[in-house]
């Protein structure tokens, strides 16, 4: 239903879909009143939106976009991708419907990649920014004037995490990872600071934000949104060993600049969750020899079963992209090398430390209460 042409049939992954052509749709919402009826136990439309006790779900929601609308086509699938792919938890199944929880939604973009269908748009998913942003626009939302400060220790202003390995293997452009636009901090009346690193908050005395650069910044409520960072482990070698992380934009411009030098060939990535393999995936297209160590039986094994890691690791070798599970990192050598647990010795001339992440609580470990972060 709806006006003809809207809806085209095309082939993606595989799977024969239906999308939305949007500079068509007019959003008359005809295509939800018909999804809903074909999924209704009577299939027939007075039954369905007025006798039926618990109303069909339409698979198709038309979202207001500005002044037009547009379909999202959500299948709600029976094995979904998006919610085993999701880290937080933000999306679930619900009585045969996936739902997000906008408060667990850490901006990571899982969901969006997985979804086969394309159904997830990257503008729509509530929590697509940092924690911060939500914070603010939420405050904007019922407080127009009040005053806000935004203080990062970043020199960049919002930008998805998951596009980093897009931008290093030139996928993306530097310009397509910011999920805001250069002037949404303007248009919110937000002071923002960056490069800027907070080093204490005095909670019960002062109740001031002290920077690095020994400026005092007066508040009467503050939000700590600071995220995480990576953990390092602690193998012989590691403190006398250049390595890099990969959670950060400037680490992927480090990682950039260095590769560009020439003088790296082989790299090791440590971790085979979804940080490890995204920048496994990066490294091998900027030409390196790419291998994965993960101390699990398997790669992305928070998140996947058996046979989905095994598709995987499949994929990876096939591309050349060797996987060592069951093992560690021992010992770092001096000479370009790394020894695994094991006893084996790998070729290493660049190190990438992916074996997860944990809360930033220097600010507030011993002044306020705090949980897993």
């Amino acid at each position: 239903m709806g006006v003809k042409g809207v809806f085209v049939g095309v082939i993606r992954m595989g799977r024969k879909i239906i999308c939305c052509k949007e500079e068509v749709c007019i959003g008359c919402r005809l295509c939800e009143i018909w999804c809903t009826v074909e999924h209704s136990k009577s299939k027939d439309i007075i039954k369905a939106f007025l006798y039926e006790k618990e109303r069909a779900i339409s698979r198709v929601q038309v979202e207001e976009r500005g002044p037009v609308s547009f379909a999202l086509q959500c299948k709600h699938c029976n094995e979904p991708d998006c919610v085993y792919a999701c880290i937080s938890g933000a999306l679930h199944k619900e009585n045969g419907i996936i739902k997000l929880d906008a408060s667990k939604c850490v901006g990571c973009w899982s969901c969006v990649m997985a979804c086969p269908y394309g159904a997830i748009i990257r503008d729509e998913v509530r929590g697509n920014s940092a924690g911060g942003i939500g914070a603010v626009e939420a405050i904007r939302d019922v407080d127009k004037k009040g005053k806000i400060i935004m203080v990062s220790d970043e020199e960049y202003h919002a930008y998805s995490r998951a596009l980093i390995p897009y931008y290093l293997s030139e996928k993306t452009s530097f310009a397509d990872i910011f999920i805001k636009p250069s002037d949404f901090y303007q248009s919110k009346d937000i002071v923002l600071i960056l490069g800027k690193r907070v080093i204490d908050v005095d909670v019960e005395k002062k109740r001031v934000i002290i920077l690095d650069d020994e400026d005092v910044i007066g508040y009467e409520k503050i939000l700590i949104a600071t995220g995480s960072k990576p953990i390092i482990p602690k193998f012989v070698g590691v403190e006398d060993t250049e390595f890099f992380a990969f959670t950060t934009l400037n680490d992927a411009l480090i990682i950039k600049d260095e590769i560009e030098t020439g003088k790296y060939k082989k790299a090791v990535v440590l971790g085979g969750g979804l940080i490890g393999l995204m920048a496994s995936e990066a490294l091998k297209k900027k030409g390196l020899d790419v291998t994965v160590v993960d101390l699990a039986d398997r790669v992305l094994a928070p998140v996947l079963d058996k046979i989905g890691s095994c598709i995987v690791e499949n994929h990876l070798e096939e591309n050349n992209i060797h996987i060592i599970t069951k093992h560690t990192i021992d010992k770092v050598l001096g000479e370009g090398s790394v020894i695994l647990d094991g006893g084996t010795e790998l070729p290493c001339e660049m190190l990438i430390l992916a074996i997860g992440v944990k809360p930033r609580l220097e600010l507030v470990q011993g002044k306020v209460k705090v949980n897993r972060g």
